[in-house]
């Protein structure tokens, strides 16, 4: 997942991964996040729900 970060906030994300379904969405509630594990990880929830830890691998 390429994207930028500046002051630690997420921005310009592109997502493609098995584990969204709508990667455009994704990408919009990835942009504006803080750049930790925690609100990375509270993201992927809401976006993959059981594959979460998956796609947390994957964004980190």
């Amino acid at each position: 997942m390429p994207y930028e970060a500046k002051r630690g906030i997420v921005s310009n994300a592109v997502i493609a991964c098995a584990a969204v379904e709508d990667e455009q969405a994704a990408a919009r509630l990835l942009s504006g996040q803080r750049l930790d594990p925690e609100g990375f990880a509270a993201v992927c929830r809401d976006l993959a729900g059981d594959q979460a830890e998956e796609l947390m691998d994957w964004l980190m």
